[in-house]
């Protein structure tokens, strides 16, 4: 069987009961938990699987900030991705 997987950081973790349709989300989808430097994980969880994961502290959250602020995110991404993300102005 095939499906998703929706990679979501611990610093995001407390809002996902507020995300559009997190019913059919959390029935539909299998995610994966990084956790984050600063945020805990709630012991009880509304979601299907949980793979906890230590990942790098770069989240997108702070690439988006980065970008809003027009601050520079070259140290946080490939040269590629800032390049097509200024090319396509994709938070602009």
């Amino acid at each position: 069987k095939q499906f998703f997987l929706f990679v979501v950081g611990s610093d995001n973790i407390k809002d996902l009961p507020k995300w559009h349709d997190f019913d059919y989300l959390k029935n539909s989808l299998k995610f994966i938990l990084i956790r984050r430097p600063g945020y805990e994980i709630p012991k009880k969880l509304e979601i299907n699987i949980i793979e906890n994961i230590k990942g790098d502290i770069i989240s997108s959250t702070d690439v988006r900030k980065n970008l809003l602020e027009g601050v520079s995110i070259s140290n946080l991404v490939p040269i590629e991705i800032e390049e097509y993300i200024n090319q396509r102005r994709v938070y602009k």
